[in-house]
């Protein structure tokens, strides 16, 4: 079409070409401006990187000129990496005015900007005096730190520089040491832990190191020594607590010594080894040791603990000590061996073995106490001691103590003092032998059953009959009759004594049966009655409880060496509905010897045996009665009937032979009891 035939169609054509070429040539404008203006961004962005670079370079180099080298502590230590940018430094606390202060009109002056190092391992042996003059809170971080890090002789020696009095120069003046700079220092003292260190210490102990604060000094350092107790601080905490004045050579007045000896005897009552008290007990009991010195280190060693037992046993050999230290340590011991006693029959339920020896654990099967109170040379202490001492007070003492410790001659030597006391009853050992919470050896039955005991229902009133007027006594001549009497009031006693005595020895069974029937019922398995127990139970009765205990077979390794004399107990209840005589009866068809007692609430056969030739010793005893002893008994009807049975036998060693007693006091009551054993007991023992 030709635009010339239609003008007005290619204006328009014209029209729209123009505005098409208005509207690209404006888009193309806009985009070179935008890319424009992200150029110029990423420009600036550059020299602004570019700048900042410059300036980091130029303040390391400005800090990097001011810090000193860093100090020689020392050829062991090795040079801290430097920081790697300067942060700003800590603001310094106001210090409060002080003698030291350079201020006017006691206003102290401004603290300065701190010049020394953000990095306490470039501090320099200036920057630590600079920092305690003007109180620096960073002193204390800077003073662990270069213990920690500067475990060297000189890092040793510059720490007890920090400890010594302000110079008198005023150029040199610093503040007064501090109670914290002073712990801080020894604990970086005990932290360097060089040979100097450890030199430093003690002579701060002994008061002979330089310091402001001697006695302050001392003590943290007595303390320090006190947290790492090997031989060369024992050996100076030895010293602090035997002679204190000689631990200081100087002034004697700026250290109170027996505030050190209380720090360090406090330590021993709660942390020393067993082998650093009994070496402070041999000190203790010895001739020199004055009696302060030794009434302040018993005050240590008097509690009743494991780690006391063999200094104590070294204490109680000594010839010195007060009648009130011996009693102290007998009635300690006396519980300690009960409580070994207990654990070692079985008596003590698991969930309380860490009490069964007055504080000892005896979860582990530890026998420690065992081994230090049972030995042959302590037992051979109490047997010489429990003879000296008859007819005193310290007697009834050494008995309870020798009738815990199971040995044959002890034994010996318990039955002869019986025997020449006998005449008095039982109360010397009845108020601890046969009490609900004591337990003796088993062998103390024994020993009871041996001596005179029978029943004398009768014998008082007999005799004051015998006694009346027209009696063949009272046609008599005086004199004649006098003697006549009085034998017959000598005869009713001793037979008041020998009943006394058989009840004693009743109670003293009763109260054994009762401990093993608690710990037959404490544990969850099932006691087996042993195939040699010395009495057959009636058939078609039921085992309420049974108890078993074998010395020779059940006592640890370690007590072999004590030489401990074979022992068997056994205890065993049964129950059923009954007829008392007809059970009664039965039991008396095995035990002929055995002496029958009735009472109200039952039947007791007392039975014992001894063999002069071989040296076997064997007990027994059989309660019939209800189940509820306060309850009588009729022997000849059915009722619900309880049997306890209770054996003890004393085995002889292997070598051991019978040895015939001297008589003491009474006549006619000579016994035979095995020899002490030499080398070794029954092969069982020895096995194990």
């Amino acid at each position: 079409m030709d635009w010339r035939e239609h003008p007005l169609l290619a204006l328009a054509g014209l029209i729209l070409i123009l505005l098409a070429t208005v509207y690209l040539l404006g888009r193309g404008c806009g985009c070179w401006n935008r890319a424009r203006a992200i150029a110029d961004a990423v420009d600036k962005a550059a020299n602004k990187t570019a700048t900042g670079k410059t300036a980091a370079g130029k303040a390391k180099k400005e800090w990097m000129d001011d810090c000193a080298e860093p100090p020689n502590w020392g050829k062991e230590e090795q040079k801290p990496k430097p920081a790697a940018a300067k942060p700003a430094p800590a603001p310094v606390p106001r210090v409060q005015p002080t003698a030291s202060d350079d201020g006017e009109g006691g206003i102290p002056a401004r603290p300065q900007k701190s010049s020394r190092p953000v990095d306490l391992g470039r501090w320099s042996p200036e920057d630590f005096f600079t920092a305690q003059r003007e109180n620096d809170p960073r002193l204390i971080e800077a003073v662990a730190y270069l213990g920690k890090h500067f475990a060297t002789k000189e890092g040793a020696e510059f720490l007890a520089k920090l400890l010594e009095p302000p110079s008198l120069d005023p150029a040199a003046r610093r503040a007064p040491t501090s109670p914290a700079l002073i712990e801080t220092v020894i604990a970086a003292l005990m932290s360097n832990g060089t040979a100097t260190a450890r030199e430093i210490l003690g002579r701060l102990v002994a008061g002979t190191q330089e310091t402001i604060e001697p006695e302050l000094a001392a003590t943290a350092a007595l303390k320090a020594l006190l947290q790492r107790p090997g031989k060369a601080n024992e050996d100076l905490l030895f010293s602090v607590v035997t002679f204190p004045e000689q631990t200081a050579a100087t002034d004697r007045k700026a250290i109170d010594r027996s505030k050190l000896r209380a720090v360090a005897l406090e330590w021993v009552k709660e942390s020393a080894s067993e082998a650093f008290r009994l070496r402070l007990a041999n000190a203790m009991i010895a001739a020199d040791t004055p009696p302060a010195a030794f009434e302040q280190i018993w005050g240590a060693l008097s509690d009743a603990r494991i780690e006391n037992l063999a200094a104590q046993i070294t204490i109680y050999r000594s010839d010195r000590l007060p009648d009130r230290v011996k009693e102290s340590l007998e009635r300690q011991f006396a519980e300690q061996s009960r409580g070994e006693l207990r654990r070692l029959l079985g008596c003590v339920p698991p969930d309380q073995l860490h009490s069964a020896s007055d504080g000892v654990d005896a979860s582990d099967g530890s026998c420690r106490v065992a081994e230090l109170l049972w030995t042959p040379s302590f037992a051979r202490l109490v047997e010489m001691r429990l003879r000296a001492a008859e007819g005193s007070e310290q007697g009834p003492r050494l008995l309870w103590l020798a009738c815990t410790i199971p040995n044959s001659a002890l034994r010996a030597t318990v039955l002869q003092s019986m025997e020449q006391y006998w005449d008095e009853g039982p109360k010397r050992v009845e108020p601890f032998a046969a009490s609900e919470e004591s337990l003796p050896e088993p062998g103390f039955l024994l020993l009871v059953k041996q001596l005179p005991r029978k029943d004398v229902p009768a014998a008082a009133a007999n005799s004051n009959a015998g006694e009346g007027k027209g009696s063949s006594v009272s046609r008599l001549p005086v004199g004649k009759a006098a003697k006549i009497a009085a034998a017959r009031q000598a005869k009713d006693r001793q037979g008041r004594t020998a009943q006394q005595w058989l009840g004693f020895c009743e109670k003293l069974a009763q109260t054994m049966c009762r401990q093993f029937r608690a710990a037959a019922l404490g544990r969850t398995d099932a006691e087996q009655i042993p195939a040699e127990f010395p009495v057959k139970l009636p058939p078609n009765m039921a085992v309420a409880a049974a108890h078993h205990a074998e010395w020779s077979e059940e006592f640890p390794r370690a007590l072999g060496k004590l030489h401990l004399p074979p022992l068997r107990v056994y205890y065993v209840r049964i129950e059923r509905k009954a007829r008392p005589d007809k059970v009664a009866a039965y039991f008396r068809n095995q035990l002929h010897s055995a002496v029958r007692h009735v009472s109200d609430h039952g039947v007791w056969f007392d039975d014992f045996n001894l063999d002069k030739r071989k040296g076997n010793m064997r007990s027994v005893d059989v309660f019939i009665g209800k189940p509820n002893k306060d309850v009588g008994i009729v022997l000849d009807q059915e009722q619900q009937v309880t049997v306890e049975l209770l054996a003890v036998e004393a085995l002889p060693p292997r070598d051991g032979a019978a040895v015939e007693l001297p008589p003491r006091g009474k006549q006619g009551m000579t016994v035979q009891l095995p020899s002490q054993p030499r080398v070794q007991l029954s092969s069982r023992l020895a096995d194990n």
